[in-house]
């Protein structure tokens, strides 16, 4: 594995400093950056990802609509002429806390993703460097504040590498990421919107930031069956966010991008 491919990082201060919190011994979240190859050509396409491994019973939160905890950010400084995309996260779960507090949360672990397009001119034999700024809340029965800033140096080679056993970490990720270059459209009946997904079991709703507020979201968020059924309360309502829908115990769940508003074409660079 090569050190400059990728960088592990213990997450420090705020979160060891507290004398209250379990896990004392041990951190409770820690970070690191990590890339499919441990080296990249001019004008490749790189995916890289921001790895958190959250210790048992904690959990962090996505970067959605949540009742208490603040989303999870991650800020990223590029090189001149190296374009971003990103982050994209993994769909999280719902997290309901005594009080009908409704949170959507990562538990375990999580790789959000990042792709880089790396211009065509870059110098064989130079590296790029990728800075990451990241804060978090970490909670279990108490919450404590996280930061860290992580460097991702990729050296630039006139072959293609193999990809690199981070590989996996990328993938499973990459399992729970919808397709966000192709949202599904969804009519919105003035501000109600009936989902139906023939044969499936159940289906979860987990509205991003750019969703208007879905009225008694911790009970009309979730159902079992195959259709939910959403109002969005305001004067311009609107949905956006992750559709996740069972079909049965033996299959995996499928995610899709959802949204009320119109739909752009995607963007070629990240095709």
């Amino acid at each position: 594995m090569s050190a400059l491919a990728v960088v592990t990082l213990v997450a420090s201060g705020a979160l060891a400093s507290q004398p209250a919190a379990e896990h004392t011994e041990d951190p409770l979240v820690r970070v690191r950056a990590i890339s499919m190859s441990p080296s990249a050509m001019p004008g490749q396409r790189v995916e890289v990802g921001i790895h958190f491994e959250i210790a048992d019973g904690w959990h962090t939160y996505w970067p959605g609509q949540n009742d208490t905890g603040f989303g999870t950010t991650i800020e990223v400084k590029a090189p001149e002429g190296v374009q971003v995309s990103g982050p994209h996260w993994p769909a999280p779960k719902r997290h309901v806390a005594p009080g009908d507090i409704l949170d959507h949360v990562h538990e375990g672990s999580v790789t959000p993703i990042f792709y880089l397009n790396l211009p065509q001119g870059l110098e064989i034999g130079s590296t790029i460097t990728i800075d990451f700024d990241l804060a978090w809340l970490v909670c279990k029965e108490m919450c404590i504040p996280g930061w860290e800033s992580l460097s991702l140096s990729i050296p630039v080679t006139q072959t293609d590498a193999p990809p690199q056993t981070e590989g996996r970490i990328l993938a499973e990720a990459r399992a729970r990421i919808p397709d966000w270059r192709r949202p599904t459209r969804i009519q919105l009946d003035g501000s109600t919107a009936s989902i139906t997904r023939p044969g499936a079991t159940a289906i979860a709703f987990y509205p991003d930031e750019a969703s208007g507020h879905v009225r008694d979201l911790l009970n009309a968020g979730y159902a079992e069956g195959d259709t939910l059924t959403l109002t969005v309360e305001g004067d311009d309502p609107r949905l956006s966010g992750v559709l996740e829908v069972w079909r049965g115990p033996d299959q995996p769940s499928t995610l899709e991008q959802i949204t009320s508003g119109a739909i752009a074409a995607p963007e070629s660079p990240f095709e």
